[in-house]
C-alpha cells in the first residue's frame, strides 16, 4: 500500500517538485525528460504490477498468488534494488562527491 501510495503522490508531484528545485540551482532538465522519467519508472512498473495481479488472481486466486506467485520474486526484487544503488553509485560516483547540493536537491522530492 505505501509503494502504491508513493507512486501516486510521485506521479503528479515529481516532475514540478523537481523542476523547481532544479531551477533554482539553474540546473536546466526539459519537462519531457521529466514526464518520460516519470511514465518509465512509475506509470510503466505499476502498471504491469496491476495487470499482473489482475491476471493471476483472477485465473489461479488469490491464495495463489500471495502463497506462491509473490514468493518467488522476494529475492529477485532485493537483488534488482540493490544492484540499481550499485550501477547508479558507480556510475554517478564523482558527480555525486563533487555535487552533494544536487543531491539534496533531488533527495527532497523524493523525502517528501
Amino acid at each position: 500500500m505505501q509503494v502504491a501510495i508513493n507512486d501516486i503522490i510521485i506521479l503528479f508531484a515529481f516532475t514540478p517538485i523537481v523542476a523547481v528545485l532544479l531551477g533554482i540551482s539553474n540546473i536546466k532538465v526539459p519537462y519531457a525528460t521529466l514526464f518520460l522519467s516519470v511514465i518509465l519508472f512509475v506509470i510503466v512498473p505499476f502498471s504491469a504490477g496491476f495487470i499482473t495481479r489482475t491476471t493471476v488472481i483472477k485465473n489461479r486466486g488469490l491464495e495463489y498468488f500471495e502463497k506462491s506467485f509473490l514468493p518467488k520474486f522476494n529475492n529477485i526484487t532485493i537483488t534488482g534494488l540493490l544492484l540499481t544503488l550499485v550501477i547508479i553509485f558507480s556510475f554517478q560516483g564523482d558527480i555525486i562527491i563533487k555535487n552533494p547540493t544536487h543531491i539534496l536537491l533531488i533527495a527532497i522530492p523524493l523525502t517528501i
